[in-house]
């Protein structure tokens, strides 16, 4: 296998398959070894602003306690942490509520406003991209590595080289129950910023590529119920309209729509819950690819 691979738009850009086809009403072709969906061309831009940047900072989340607790588990041992598309900084502050954030940690974001958040919210600081300077280091990635390019992507990744060093990354899973089941309803669909729907198998094949061996798969818990719920409501609200207007402070919803969504998701709690509760059962199905990183031996 070739240390990095470029192909067009006729080949998998993971594992370079030519036997591809196009995923009804999507803009993805889906590979028939590897299983990844890429959007090629088709998406010009993977930038996005994930959170309503206001006057004062949000509070440490729910999902950022879990994220932080998912890095202790997976062995996080006091290296620096880089957190790629940090977004306004959340995820790297709850870190230095909670266990301090180590000297040399920091962001990479491509989106100006979210950087301007993340210094002014949290003193946080925020690159452009990954630097490469032999240290030791924790990489994560919640829900970012699908906005960006393979290659960008391979090539951040094997640029950390520290024998101590792991990467923790969720993303979307083209091999869901939940993708499966709901198709373009599904909440982590995102067919304007998201140029990859990755599967366990597409996902592990790009960070060997890198030089990294999968380690772990661990549970997330609100990862895997906030998508059953949102996507349920998804089959009869406009899409994602209760999390836009929530978390992004856009959708255009009045305040009936949001109270209307809002009552379709409690009633869907039930089978929210059950639906979660498959995915956490067998992390390959799950609604996304939670997985930890080691440096693979030379």
């Amino acid at each position: 296998m070739p240390d990095r691979l470029e192909f067009d738009d006729d080949r998998c850009p993971v594992c370079g398959e030519t036997r591809r086809h196009d995923v009804v009403g999507t803009p993805y072709r889906s590979c028939s070894s590897c299983g990844h969906h890429d959007a090629g061309r088709r998406v010009e831009s993977g930038a996005v602003i994930n959170h309503a940047l206001g006057d004062q900072p949000p509070a440490t989340s729910v999902l950022e306690r879990e994220q932080v607790r998912t890095l202790v588990r997976a062995g996080w041992e006091r290296q620096r942490v880089i957190d790629l598309g940090c977004g306004h900084g959340g995820f790297l502050h709850a870190v230095d509520v909670l266990r301090g954030l180590p000297p040399g940690s920091y962001g990479v974001e491509v989106s100006p406003e979210s950087v301007e958040a993340a210094a002014r919210w949290f003193g946080l600081e925020v690159r452009t991209g990954l630097s490469a300077d032999g240290l030791p280091t924790a990489v994560t990635s919640w829900h970012s590595a699908e906005h960006i390019p393979l290659a960008v992507l391979r090539d951040a990744l094997a640029s950390v080289d520290h024998a101590d060093s792991l990467i923790v990354i969720s993303v979307p899973n083209a091999a869901s129950w939940q993708w499966r089941l709901f198709g373009p309803r599904w909440t982590y669909y995102d067919v304007t910023s998201h140029r990859s729907q990755f599967t366990p198998r597409s996902l592990d094949l790009l960070m060997t590529q890198a030089g990294w061996t999968s380690a772990a798969r661990p549970r997330m818990v609100l990862y895997e119920l906030f998508g059953a719920v949102q996507s349920l409501v998804n089959v009869i609200r406009p899409h994602n309209r209760l999390y836009e207007t929530l978390k992004r402070g856009r959708g255009g919803a009045r305040r009936i729509d949001i109270v209307g969504d809002a009552v379709v998701a409690a009633f869907m709690a039930v089978p929210a819950v059950l639906l979660a509760l498959g995915g956490l059962l067998v992390p390959d199905r799950a609604s996304c690819v939670n997985a930890v990183y080691r440096r693979s031996s030379p």
